[in-house]
């Protein structure tokens, strides 16, 4: 089963609101991304967020169009400088979670689930952008599946 790793839509800079809110681009880029999961029948179980304001946002935009708002929680694990290998280990490949998150814990999460290298980039991340990872049965490695983004 696959697991879906979103970096969080476009936020205001730290200068304009310290509290970095989504800003309208970032709500218009996750609508449309939230919309196409939609279409698609994406099936979630569980959406996960680090906290941050600009995480949240993303992450309730998108379970309100995945009519599955009861299933938002935060995950203090998803902050951009945690220990990506440490992460890992607690992945279940049968979640069906969403996780939303930032740079560069999502870029070197997803180098490492499927190189084993946290350090060997292999998908440039975009705001509101979904890559869907889906674990080998051959080899235990995670693959790329695919990717949407605005």
């Amino acid at each position: 089963m696959p697991i879906y790793l979103i970096q969080h839509g476009k936020a205001h800079s730290k200068e304009l609101d310290a509290d970095r809110n989504l800003n309208p681009d970032g709500i218009t880029e996750t609508n449309s991304v939230a919309a196409t999961l939609r279409k698609r029948a994406i099936p979630v179980a569980l959406i996960c967020h680090s906290g941050k304001n600009r995480a949240q946002q993303t992450a309730t935009i998108i379970a309100e169009e995945l009519q599955c708002e009861d299933k938002v929680q935060k995950v203090d694990d998803l902050q951009p400088k945690n220990d990506v290998v440490k992460f890992a280990a607690k992945l279940d490949s049968d979640s069906q979670a969403m996780y939303v998150g930032h740079l560069p814990f999502l870029a070197n999460l997803t180098a490492y689930l499927v190189t084993g290298d946290a350090n060997r980039p292999v998908v440039k991340f975009q705001n509101s952008g979904v890559v869907c990872l889906e674990k080998s049965t051959d080899t235990g490695y995670w693959l790329i599946d695919w990717m949407l983004v605005p």
